[in-house]
């Protein structure tokens, strides 16, 4: 497999003994501006090449790019399909796995040694446990003789893995469960069900070494949260009220999970369930407007103890991405739709990173789709708070700077409102004098206004680097001077 990627060159290092006249000659003073933040659209990315693609599951990996698991189908057959991306989205590479039939991936998990899939191969034949370098070359595969899907996948306290899905077809199957050693041997494989239609879709691994599995359950297996223990053996069970596809530990022990109920109006809303370490319910919450059905597909922990949903609402006629912040007691903070016109779009997973914001996965009609959530900051320095009349008006401050520069710049009216597919965007990008790309971000969909950024110079020599931002035709450029 050839991998494609861009590594950022060097600055230059000038001679501190014109800095004096550097910034005499070069840099007037900028006032500090007052700022007000709020979530926005960072960039979008889609992947695909085949007849339909969809991402499963995303996770952040040490360079602060991410890994994309999901599949992608063709002509003849459906295939595991990985993407590895820069921290800006962009494929280094991709990669397709599995046979003539149908093979899938829905949960990924970052690794020492790389990336391990969790997934199904020939059509439901088999769930398929897949170890993969960080290039993407296989390393081992193991199939477990279990016909059915492995939808989540976790690393246990012992170093091995536990995989959740559900075994047999769709009339009658169970909830699955297989616990493997580090190099994917299985170790005991359990089911729970009844008669009916059982499935589960997310596993979390206790404080105890249990396991704790979120999913539905039909006659004669009455449970949508089940926890077991070490082994496997049954030890307490949630009566359904809902249809749960995620699941998270919290940080006080207990579980949240998500996914969707039945409405008064007979609708399905997006339905979150949070239970101490016993099971208890400590609260219950619903969520959606929309007529037909919401559902959450995703949920994590927050680090200030909310929380970060992720799915869609919509009919069958369309699909709406949706997304959700709540607080630690599931009140609503804010949330974002992302729509497109007589189309579907919809998450499968969502994941806090680690500069803050959150990155989202999914599909955009034929595409998989990944999504950079953040906090782009306002900045409202016009007495009269009337809107910019023009693209630009860049201000860097403090400049010079030994670490941390403020960014702005103004979006003028006319400029698109926000709406998925527009090609309407804003990069910053910011070079050395050899014109060496140093940084870049992608910010798409701004309402007009007057908006900043903070970049972190502190890594980078003493020296003159050029600021652009840039909106279709339109460009600004000023120098920023690091001094240190």
């Amino acid at each position: 497999m050839v991998g494609y990627g861009r590594e950022n060159a060097r600055p230059v290092v000038i001679q501190l003994d014109i800095w004096v006249a550097l910034i005499v000659m070069l840099f007037p003073a900028f006032l500090p501006a007052r700022a007000a933040a709020e979530i926005d659209t960072l960039w979008t990315r889609r992947y695909g090449g085949g007849d339909f693609a969809v991402a499963r599951d995303v996770k952040q990996v040490a360079d602060g790019g991410f890994i994309i698991a999901g599949y992608d189908r063709g002509p003849l057959a459906e295939d595991l399909y990985l993407v590895r991306t820069d921290p800006n989205g962009n494929s280094v590479w991709s990669g397709r796995y599995g046979g003539s039939g149908s093979d899938g991936a829905y949960s990924v998990q970052v690794v020492p040694l790389g990336y391990m899939v969790a997934g199904m191969t020939s059509g439901l034949d088999d769930v398929w446990l897949l170890m993969c370098d960080d290039s993407g070359d296989t390393i081992w595969t193991r199939t477990y003789g279990q016909q059915g899907e492995g939808y989540c996948l976790r690393r246990t306290r012992d170093g091995g893995y536990v995989i959740a899905g559900h075994s047999g077809l769709w009339l009658g199957s169970d909830f699955l469960l297989i616990k493997t050693d580090p190099e994917g041997n299985m170790q005991w494989l359990r089911t729970y069900g009844g008669s009916d239609v059982d499935r589960a879709y997310a596993v979390a691994v206790a404080d105890d070494g249990g396991y704790v599995l979120a999913g539905f359950g039909g006659d004669g297996f009455y449970y949508d949260m089940i926890k077991v223990d070490s082994l496997g053996e049954f030890v307490w069970g949630i009566h359904p009220d809902g249809y749960f596809y995620a699941l998270d530990k919290t940080s006080d022990g207990g579980y949240i999970g998500a996914g969707t109920k039945e409405g008064v109006w007979g609708n399905f809303v997006l339905y979150l369930r949070k239970v101490d370490s016993d099971g208890s319910l400590q609260w219950q919450k619903s969520y959606g407007d929309s007529p037909d059905w919401s559902v959450a597909n995703s949920v994590r922990q927050t680090p200030d103890g909310g929380y970060i949903v992720a799915g869609y609402t919509g009919n069958w006629y369309y699909e709406d991405l949706y997304v959700l912040k709540t607080d630690s007691l599931g009140n609503k903070e804010w949330d974002k739709s992302y729509s497109v016109s007589y189309g579907h779009a919809g998450a499968y997973a969502v994941e806090p990173t680690s500069d803050g914001c959150y990155i989202v996965a999914g599909y955009i009609d034929d595409d998989a789709w990944l999504l950079k959530i953040g906090e782009i900051t306002s900045v409202e320095d016009d007495p009269d708070n009337s809107l910019p009349s023009s693209f630009g008006n860049l201000e860097i401050y403090p400049n010079p700077t030994n670490a941390i520069a403020k960014i702005s710049y103004t979006v003028p009216q006319g400029f698109p409102q926000q709406a998925v597919g527009h090609p309407g965007e804003v990069i910053l990008t910011i070079y050395n004098l050899l014109g060496q790309r140093m940084y870049e971000q992608t910010v798409m969909h701004q309402k007009p206004g007057r908006y900043s950024t903070s970049w972190d110079g502190s890594s980078y020599p003493s020296g003159i680097y050029l600021v652009r931002v840039k909106m279709g035709e339109l460009s600004e450029t000023k120098r920023l001077l690091i001094l240190k």
